[in-house]
C-alpha cells in the first residue's frame, strides 16, 4: 500500500517536502504562514476557517477528485462483529 506522502505525491502532483503538523490548530496556522497546505478529506466538521485561509475542492480534469471506500467480506457472513462492522461502516459513509 501507499504511504500517505506517496498517495499526495500521485495524487496532487506535489514534490516537496512534507511537514506533520500535531494539531488541527497547528496546520491551520502553517497554512496561514503560507507554509504548506492542509489535505483533508471533507470538511463536514470543520469550523469556519482562520482569515487567510481558502478551502478548494481537487479536480482532475475538472472534476470533484473522490475517494471509494469498499468493504469486504464473504456472503452470508452471519458473524454479529462483521454485521456490527458493516452497519458502521455504511453509516460512516452516509455521513460524508
Amino acid at each position: 500500500t501507499l504511504s500517505e506522502e506517496e498517495h499526495y505525491r500521485k495524487a496532487i502532483g506535489y514534490n516537496g517536502a512534507f511537514a506533520y503538523a500535531r494539531t488541527l490548530e497547528e496546520a491551520r496556522y502553517l497554512v496561514a504562514g503560507q507554509q504548506g497546505l492542509l489535505l483533508l478529506d471533507c470538511f463536514k466538521y470543520l469550523t469556519d476557517p482562520m482569515p487567510g485561509i481558502e478551502r478548494k475542492v481537487l479536480t482532475n480534469h475538472g472534476k470533484p477528485m473522490e475517494r471509494h471506500y469498499y468493504f469486504i467480506s464473504q456472503r452470508n457472513q452471519n458473524n454479529s462483529y462483521i454485521v456490527a462492522l458493516r452497519d458502521m461502516f455504511r453509516q460512516v459513509l452516509e455521513e460524508l
